[in-house]
C-alpha cells in the first residue's frame, strides 16, 4: 500500500517521507546496519527517542529513553515542580541505564510502561506503583 496516502491528513507526511528515505538508506547493498544509538541517529527519520529505544532494547546499549511517560515518572520521583530543560530528563534517565544496569532495554521499557499505565497523567495509580518509596 501507499504509506504516504494512508498517512495523508494526519500531519505525518514529512515524517513518512523521512522514514522512507531512511529505509532506502538502509536497503543500500553496502549499507551497514546500525546497532548503536549514534549509528541510528544517522538514519534519516530516526530521532533520539527511536535511536535510544532500538539500540537499548535490541542491542543492549546503555542508552536512556525519554518520552512523555518517562518524563512523568522522573518528574514525580525527582520532585521536579518546574519544567527543566530536555537535557535534565536525558541525564536523569541515563542514571537508570548506567554501568550497573544489566538490562538497559528492559529498564527503558519498564519506565515507559510505568508512565503509561501506573504513573498516568490524569489518575496515577499510586497504590500499584513499585516505586512508592522514591516518589515525591
Amino acid at each position: 500500500p501507499d504509506v504516504k496516502a494512508l498517512w495523508s491528513g494526519l500531519g505525518y507526511y514529512r515524517r513518512c517521507a523521512y522514514l522512507l528515505e531512511g529505509a532506502k538508506q538502509l536497503a543500500q547493498p553496502a549499507a551497514p546496519w546500525p546497532e548503536t544509538r549514534d549509528a541510528w541517529l544517522k538514519v534519516k527519520g530516526v530521532g533520539p527517542y527511536t535511536a535510544a529505544a532500538v539500540s537499548s532494547i535490541v542491542y543492549g546499549e546503555r542508552a536512556p529513553v525519554v518520552d512523555g511517560n518517562v518524563i512523568r515518572v522522573l518528574s514525580r520521583v525527582a520532585a521536579c515542580g518546574a519544567k527543566p530543560a530536555d537535557k535534565v530528563w536525558w541525564r536523569l534517565a541515563g542514571r537508570i541505564v548506567d554501568e550497573n544496569c544489566d538490562r538497559p532495554g528492559a529498564a527503558n521499557q519498564a519506565m515507559m510502561e510505568l508512565g503509561a499505565t501506573v504513573c498516568s497523567k490524569a489518575k496515577p495509580a499510586c497504590g500499584g506503583c513499585p516505586l512508592p518509596h522514591l516518589c515525591a
